[in-house]
Order: C-alpha cells, then sequence, then structure tokens
C-alpha cells in the first residue's frame, strides 16, 4: 500500500507540473498567432578567420654595387599554423630583373611564419640613369585581407654617376638680414656632366612669407663640383619665434651622398632700437608706418630708413620695453623726421581708447600725451599730422559741425590749446580727413568727402593752419577724361615745389595710382605708371613711398611698402613679401 501510494503521489506532482508549464506556453503561443508578420532578425556577421597582410619597405633605399633594399610581407591573425601563399602586383620605373634581381610575385607562408622578407638586390651596370622606384602591393586573394599599409616602394640609386651631399654652411641668418643663410651641394664622381639636384623644403618656416630666393632644384654645372643656394629671410615685421628650412635631397640623375639633409635657422628680426640719443647723419629719410596686425590687435608701428631691404625699428616694442605699455594704432612724421605722431593708449589716459601722443625720433623716451584743459585727444579717423617744431598737431574729431571735422592743437606758453579748421557753415563736405602740415607748418591738405573712409573723399582741399581760407584744390572735375564719375581722391601730399601736391586716386578705369596736380592745371597727370598703388606720401626731394600690389616677384599681390624716384620710377621695397594695411603712411627727412 505504501508503495502504491507513493506512486500516484508521484503521478499527480507530475500531471501538475505538465499543466503548469501549459499554462505558461499556451498564452505565449497564443500571443504569437495574433501578432503580425513574424520579425526576422539578421544573423551576427561572423568575424573573418583570415589572416591579416601588410607590407613595408624597412630600408627603402639601394644602391648599385653596395647596398640592397628590401621589403617585408607581415601576416597577423588566422591559423598561424597553416602554409599561407601570397601574390603581389610589382610595379615601378625599376625593371625586375633588368635593374634589381628578379623578384618572384609569388610567395609562401611555412607554418609558424609571420614575416617574410623579399630583397631588392640592384644589378650593377654601367648605364647613368636616374634613382628608381620598386613598388609592391598585396594582390587580393580569397584566402587573406590586405590591411594598411598595402603598398610600399624602394628606391634604387645609380652608382655611375654623381654622389651628392648637401650642408647649410650658413646655418643662420635673421628676418630682414643682407646675410642670408646659405645651403651648399657638393659632388664627388662624374664631373663631365651637369647635375639637376631635386630637393624638398620643409621647416616651420614658409616661402613667400618668411623667406624668398629659390626654387626646388639646383644645378651643378659640369665640371663644378659645388653649388650653393641662399636663404633671403623676410622679416614679417611681427615679433615671433625661431623658424627652420630643411632641406633634403630628393630623387634624381644622382645618388643622394650620406648627409642628405640639412637645417638652416631663421631668427626673428633683430631690428635697430629706435631709442637712439644721437643725432642721425643729415639728410637720413624716413618712412614710418603700422606693420600688420592680427584680428584683435593692431600691428606694431616701425620706423625704417628708406632704402631697400631696410630693417624697420619696432617703435611699439622699444616703448614697451621703456615701461609705456599699451596699443598703437597711427603713427605720422613731420618732415623733418624730429617729431613723431602717434594715436595710442601708452602715456596715461583710456587704457582701452587711442588718444594723441608726440614723441622725438631721435628719444622716443621723451613721449607725452596732449590734453587740452586736461582732458586727453581722441582722434577719429586715420592718421594725424605734427609740424617740423612739434608744436601743432592735426587731427581728425566729431566734435564740429560736420559728421568729421579737423582740428589743430597748437602748444604754446606750457599748455595744449586747440581749435577747429573745417568748421564753416559754408563748408560743405561733412567727412574731413588724412591731414598733410606743409613744410614751412602754415598750411593743411586735407581728403573732403560726403561718404567716410579711405576710399570715399571726392576732393583734395587746403586750409590755413588758423582756419581760414579753406577752398577744394582737386576734385574729379580735375580727373582725366576717361576716368569713372564715381572717382575717389585720397591721402594727399605737399611737395618741394610750390602749388604742386601728390595724391592717390582711382581716376583711370578705376584703378588705384598715384596723382600729381599743380595749380592752375586742368587734369592731375600721373605720378606713376603703376596701378593697384595706394598711400603715397612725399619726401622733399620728390621721391614718393606708397603701398603697391604689383611688383615683380609680389606673387601673393600684398601691399608692399615701396620706395620710388621723384619721376616715379621703382627704386626698393622695404620688407618686400608683407601685406601692410592700408592705414597711412609718413616720411621725413633728418636736417
Amino acid at each position: 500500500m505504501l508503495k502504491t501510494k507513493n506512486r500516484r503521489r508521484s503521478f499527480i506532482s507530475s500531471t501538475s507540473t505538465r499543466q503548469l508549464i501549459a499554462s505558461l506556453i499556451e498564452p505565449l503561443e497564443h500571443r504569437t498567432l495574433l501578432s503580425a508578420a513574424p520579425q526576422l532578425l539578421a544573423a551576427p556577421a561572423a568575424a573573418s578567420t583570415r589572416p591579416v597582410l601588410t607590407v613595408t619597405a624597412p630600408r627603402n633605399k639601394a644602391t648599385e654595387g653596395s647596398r640592397t633594399g628590401y621589403f617585408q610581407i607581415t601576416r597577423t591573425g588566422g591559423v598561424i599554423a597553416a602554409t599561407l601563399p601570397v601574390s603581389l602586383a610589382i610595379t615601378g620605373r625599376a625593371k625586375n630583373g633588368v635593374d634589381y634581381k628578379t623578384t618572384s610575385s609569388s610567395l609562401l607562408f611555412l607554418p609558424g611564419q609571420t614575416t617574410l622578407s623579399i630583397p631588392i638586390a640592384p644589378i650593377n651596370d654601367t648605364t647613368l640613369e636616374r634613382a628608381e622606384d620598386v613598388n609592391i602591393a598585396i594582390a587580393a586573394n580569397s584566402r587573406y585581407d590586405i590591411g594598411t599599409p598595402a603598398k610600399s616602394s624602394v628606391w634604387i640609386y645609380d652608382n655611375d654617376g654623381a654622389v651628392v651631399t648637401i650642408a647649410a654652411t650658413t646655418s643662420a641668418t635673421t628676418a630682414g638680414s643682407d646675410n642670408p643663410a646659405v645651403f651648399t651641394f657638393t659632388r664627388t664622381g662624374l664631373r663631365s656632366q651637369p647635375v639637376k639636384v631635386s630637393y624638398t623644403i620643409k621647416g616651420t618656416a614658409a616661402y613667400g612669407h618668411d623667406y624668398v630666393g629659390f626654387n626646388n632644384f639646383f644645378i651643378i654645372p659640369a665640371k663644378k663640383t659645388t653649388g650653393t643656394i641662399s636663404i633671403n629671410a623676410i622679416d614679417d615685421l611681427k615679433p615671433g619665434t625661431d623658424k627652420t628650412v630643411i632641406l633634403t635631397l630628393a630623387n634624381g640623375w644622382f645618388q643622394a651622398g650620406r648627409i642628405w639633409r640639412s637645417t638652416a635657422t631663421i631668427h626673428d628680426s633683430a631690428a635697430p632700437d629706435p631709442n637712439n640719443h644721437d643725432t642721425f647723419p643729415a639728410g637720413t629719410q624716413f618712412v614710418v608706418f603700422r606693420g600688420p596686425g592680427t584680428s584683435t590687435q593692431p600691428g606694431h608701428l616701425f620706423r625704417a630708413v628708406a632704402q631697400g631691404g631696410a630693417v624697420p625699428a619696432d617703435i611699439s616694442k622699444s616703448l614697451t620695453d621703456l615701461g609705456y605699455t599699451g596699443v598703437d594704432t597711427q603713427i605720422n612724421i613731420s618732415s623733418n623726421a624730429t617729431w613723431m605722431v602717434l594715436h595710442t593708449t601708452r602715456f596715461g589716459g583710456a587704457a582701452d581708447t587711442s588718444s594723441l601722443a608726440i614723441l622725438k625720433s631721435d628719444d622716443i623716451n621723451s613721449g607725452q600725451q596732449i590734453r587740452i584743459g586736461g582732458n586727453v585727444v581722441i582722434s577719429t579717423d586715420g592718421p594725424s599730422a605734427v609740424s617740423n617744431d612739434g608744436n601743432t598737431v592735426v587731427y581728425a574729431s566729431t566734435d564740429g559741425p560736420h559728421a568729421i571735422d579737423l582740428w589743430a592743437a597748437q602748444f604754446a606758453s606750457g599748455q595744449w590749446t586747440s581749435h577747429i579748421l573745417t568748421g564753416l557753415d559754408t563748408w560743405t563736405y561733412s567727412n574731413n580727413i588724412q591731414p598733410a602740415i606743409s613744410a614751412d607748418g602754415t598750411k593743411v591738405l586735407f581728403a573732403a568727402g560726403n561718404a567716410a573712409g579711405d576710399t570715399g573723399t571726392e576732393a583734395i582741399a587746403q586750409v590755413n593752419i588758423d582756419g581760414s581760407a579753406i577752398q577744394t584744390l582737386v576734385t574729379r572735375v580735375n580727373a582725366p577724361a576717361d576716368s569713372k564719375a564715381d572717382a575717389y581722391l585720397n591721402h594727399p601730399n605737399f611737395t618741394s615745389t610750390p602749388g604742386v601736391i601728390v595724391f592717390g586716386a582711382n581716376f583711370t578705369n578705376g584703378a588705384d595710382q598715384l596723382w600729381r596736380w599743380a595749380t592752375g592745371q586742368t587734369a592731375a597727370t600721373p605720378a606713376s605708371a603703376a596701378t593697384s598703388e595706394v598711400s603715397p606720401a612725399v619726401f622733399s626731394d620728390g621721391r614718393i613711398v606708397s603701398l603697391w600690389r604689383n611688383r615683380d616677384g609680389n606673387a601673393g599681390h600684398v601691399l608692399e611698402l615701396t620706395l620710388r624716384d621723384a619721376d616715379g620710377s621703382y627704386r626698393g621695397t622695404i620688407a618686400p613679401g608683407v601685406d601692410l594695411p592700408n592705414a597711412g603712411i609718413g616720411v621725413g627727412t633728418w636736417p
């Protein structure tokens, strides 16, 4: 009885279990039958079990008669214990079996082998040849995957011609210096023929911006063993760090020797210190200008001797070194070069507003801010002008009846006072800018118009320093017959000839050009035949300084500081390749 009871208990328990499972499965089956079309789930992609092959060239240079190059094929993954055939694609200028010993395009990895070496052994012939490449790529095959790199190269160099080396024999230069860095190419071996030495140029210095002077190849003439190229460094007029020029011998009709790469350094400009307490030689001509700036700050102010290749003195840096911190935006110089006027935040006043200050050219430590009635003077537009005695400064301001008027600040009895020059109600031009003071300090030339800016003036005008005798001298009426109806005029300058002035305008077909006009003339005449030229300034001897884009060799078409003789002929460039802002130029001749 006991055994029977146990079997019944076991049967009941088993039945209950089946009922419980059925109660759980049935609802699931029911839901499945009532659901939408079944979703098919993609099976996960099976990971590849094939090996991956790559190719490199650990020794990528080979030389006839002395040096063998080689490639290396590497396999990773897969079944390393298995053999693996490999197919290669062999290409290149060098011919398999002709320029190097025959190399098979089929290889075999043995069990356990993970790398294969492929030697490239040059055939030593007597034919003069240029460097030739051998390229090996892994060909597709279903038994392996191709990794990266999938292709590599070995170069074969001839031993029948010249062996060339390179060295920076003058390994450093300074930006703006007349003493360039020099690379020297030296060859041994064959000398009966010229050798074209090709090379690559790298480094932190940029061609056309930091230096000029050469191509990417050099020819050593027949029978010569050496040749040189020079690195002429440009002073970009920006404080910076040292930069490098790296020359590396490239492939050509020569064999690169053991020294196949060399480096020259361009040091930042060692500009002359403008804080010079000694008297300059009589007749020294100076030009002042603003250098290129950044998006957040104007460039530094500079003074340079007016001769091609001159190294400009950084006025802004020297003022900072003297303890006068701040930012400068404009500069001009008296016609006798003894005084400079700045728009600057130095020498006191508001920290974020440029105000007028003057300083002596031979002692920039003499700088002082111009204050009228205890207030600083804020110039509105463009550069101001300073007289030869330093006692008069003409500037543009909004403190007048017109949008922009010219004012004269004058120093007497230990203080500065000011009066307006263009304040007459009968004066119809609303924008009066870009003043220039005559050598005797009695007259002021300026640009006048009813639109703002350098390219918006309609006339050149003149006024006495006391504000009297204001008059228009040149307008669009005085342009040549083929001029634009909306031509503009700007940046007027006195010359040493009474009644003759020089200015900028786009009279002819809208092209910027320098123009000359004399009292009594009906039409202005070109002061220079060049176009794309702006912002003239004139020395007492008639020589002209300007900003010009079209100099031969000005690859960047930038505004370069240009020197011209009185007849407009080109004389030289200061800081070639440097793009200067059209912010006005000042010139003066030391007495």
